[in-house]
């Protein structure tokens, strides 16, 4: 029986730049019977901790490798600490990293199949982009770290290494085909995606719950010094973890600030207790009000592209002279999308030396005048882990941005509401909201985004409805209790268990493919592509 892979052809949604390349090869070189699982997540443990196996393979009749993958060629150990290059690894080094999530899966499956039956485990280290005859030492390391130069020959290699790492003789006392059930179980097709946002506060006796280690390091832990950036994909926990740090900020007595480039963000932060959350626009005209500075004239709906620069001129001008009173703490979110005038605005309030968190993910971003983010910051960090999107979502969401079409099987995640040649968008808008309505998912749990740049309200007559129910934009105050009709882009942030996406017909651009890449990946339960 051939090698199987889950996913059996793209791997799961991952920062790591690395992990792509070796799924590629594990995909290809699994030997025949053995079965492999890219990013096998799991919780486990009282301190419900979310734990993650970058892959996991069977070998039948003999045991289970958890290999842990890592990018960078330099990485080295010397006098018993891991470093990369020069700078000595502080949080938990690789080897710590797969040693405590072994030690939690071996219980997880003693939970599913009686220590008895829990088969024999051998970790492994994965270091693609090293070559050099020189792996990481160590007796603890012996035979359990791959190099590039081993990929290429992945099978032989893979085989050789199970040869001695176990007893052969284990076929006969472990009950392979319940083991492979239930690490299948375990991994998934979907996951149950962590609560929203806006569902936080009524859960904050389990908040454990919705932190995993990186995430509770962090939000809880990190003593913030210069600016640090953190880079996180799609739901792996980037406005929950600013929250969370704005939070701990504020109970250190520390005066924080919180920017954010969308006003439904700024909106959902500050319902979530976060006090003095703005966008980064609607803050500069906050500070030139404050301070009795005229506004361009006419309301801001009506500003031209000169009248908001000239505004941000004016209040980073006045920040940097005026005795405006700075932050102790800056927190940003949807730092990939600020702009040289955003910049200037908050280099004016955190001069050297202030603390800035940002957080941020250049595959979101959505302006051609963004500035590239990484050159702004001294460190740079990244949630590895995303947890929003089930898994054929984010697949099809990462084909899209490559510039695959917005089409998929009919599943559990996915439905599509066809339109007809010359058919309006608002009928099947309205099509798509019946069928999820029919299958008694509440109308605040769906958000219709259109990947138009204009606000999608506008199809609507003035009081106009979806079956029944009025829509609210993505900024209302009372967006959270109601069906939702926005474009992407203004509800980029946050997130709805069902999506419906409209305005599918054009998805040629770069731009185009990335406000299809942020809607689908604001569903944590399912996407209704409305297409022709």
């Amino acid at each position: 029986m051939p090698g199987r892979m889950h996913p059996s052809q793209l791997p799961r949604y991952t920062q790591s730049p690395v992990e792509p390349r070796v799924f590629d090869t594990v995909r290809d070189a699994l030997p025949d019977g053995w079965s492999a699982w890219h990013s096998h997540r799991f919780v486990y443990g009282h301190d419900r901790l979310h734990r993650e196996i970058d892959f996991l393979i069977l070998v039948p009749g003999r045991g289970l490798f958890l290999i842990e993958v890592k990018g960078g060629s330099d990485w080295h150990r010397a006098d018993g600490h891991w470093y990369r290059g020069r700078t000595r690894v502080l949080d938990q080094n690789p080897l710590d990293q797969v040693l405590g999530a072994n030690s939690s899966f071996r219980r997880m499956l003693e939970d599913e199949l009686g220590r008895a039956n829990v088969p024999p485990t051998f970790i492994m280290l994965c270091f693609p982009d090293m070559f050099s005859a020189t792996r990481p030492g160590g007796s603890d390391l012996e035979g359990r770290v791959l190099l590039g130069g081993d990929l290429p020959h992945l099978d032989r290699v893979l085989r050789g290494i199970a040869e001695k790492a176990f007893n052969p003789n284990e076929e006969r006392t472990f009950p392979w085909d319940r083991i492979e059930k239930a690490v299948h179980r375990t991994w998934g097709e979907s996951w149950v995606p962590r609560l929203q946002l806006e569902q936080l506060q009524a859960s904050r006796a389990k908040e454990l719950v919705l932190l995993d280690a990186q995430q509770r390091l962090l939000a809880r832990d990190t003593n913030v010094r210069g600016r640090l950036l953190v880079l996180g994909g799609p739901g792996s926990g980037k406005s929950l973890v600013a929250r969370e740090a704005a939070a701990r900020f504020v109970a250190e007595g520390r005066n924080t600030l919180f920017l954010c480039y969308t006003r439904a963000l700024a909106i959902g932060m500050r319902r979530e207790g976060v006090r003095d959350a703005h966008p980064v626009r609607d803050y500069a005209m906050k500070v030139l009000k404050d301070n009795e500075i005229a506004l361009p004239h006419g309301p801001s709906t009506q500003w031209t592209s000169a009248d908001w620069d000239a505004m941000m001129d004016a209040a980073a001008e006045l920040i940097t002279a005026a005795d405006v009173r700075r932050p102790d703490v800056l927190v940003l979110d949807e730092a990939q999308d600020f702009g040289p005038k955003e910049w200037s605005v908050i280099d004016a309030l955190a001069p050297d030396g202030t603390p800035v968190l940002a957080f941020g993910d250049p595959d979101q971003r959505i302006l051609d005048h963004a500035v590239e983010i990484s050159d702004r910051f001294h460190v740079e960090l990244r949630l590895r882990t995303a947890y929003r999107t089930p898994e054929p979502l984010a697949e099809l969401a990462r084909s899209v941005r490559l510039g695959g079409a917005l089409d998929a099987p009919e599943s559990a995640n996915f439905h599509r509401e066809p339109l007809a040649a010359e058919e309006g968008v608002l009928n099947g808008a309205r099509r798509a909201v019946a069928w999820l309505l029919a299958r008694h998912v509440a109308p605040a749990d769906i958000a219709v985004l259109s990947l138009s740049s204009q606000k999608a309200m506008t199809r609507l007559p003035p009081g106009g409805t979806l079956e029944g129910h009025r829509p609210a934009q993505a900024d209302d105050t009372d967006a959270s209790e109601r069906l939702l009709m926005d474009n992407s882009v203004r509800f980029k942030g946050l997130e709805r268990p069902w999506v419906v996406l409209i305005d599918t017909d054009h998805l040629s651009t770069e731009a185009e493919r990335t406000r299809a890449y942020i809607g689908i990946t604001r569903a944590t339960m399912g996407l209704v592509a409305v297409t022709r």
